[in-house]
């Protein structure tokens, strides 16, 4: 009785389940002959290569990463990413209590 109901309860609320997933723009860049190309993509850069095809001389870098708060069923193309970064002050990576490093003469 217990998992008759937990299987109704579940198929009841699983068209209201969430999802998302993390995009990403990659250039491409060949050190060869200097090119570079950009791909959207769901993949990150270890696994790009690993699922496309890269040349010996190419190398896949992130340029930008953004989460697609939807489900990415049947195909549906990547999500646009958000137009501009937020901005940041110079140093907003320092811990609070941290104390700018002394300079060096």
């Amino acid at each position: 009785m217990r998992q008759a109901l937990f299987f109704i309860i579940t198929f009841i609320f699983l068209p209201l389940a969430n999802a998302e997933y993390r995009a990403f723009r990659l250039v491409i860049i060949d050190a060869l002959n200097g090119s570079s190309r950009t791909v959207i993509t769901t993949l990150d850069p270890l696994q790009y290569g690993q699922y496309h095809y890269l040349k010996s001389t190419e190398r896949a870098q992130i340029e930008a990463t953004w989460m697609c708060r939807e489900r990415s069923e049947n195909f549906k193309p990547i999500c646009s990413g958000p137009e501009k970064a937020p901005e940041k002050s110079p140093d907003s990576r320092l811990p609070a209590n941290s104390l700018p490093a002394p300079v060096v003469k």
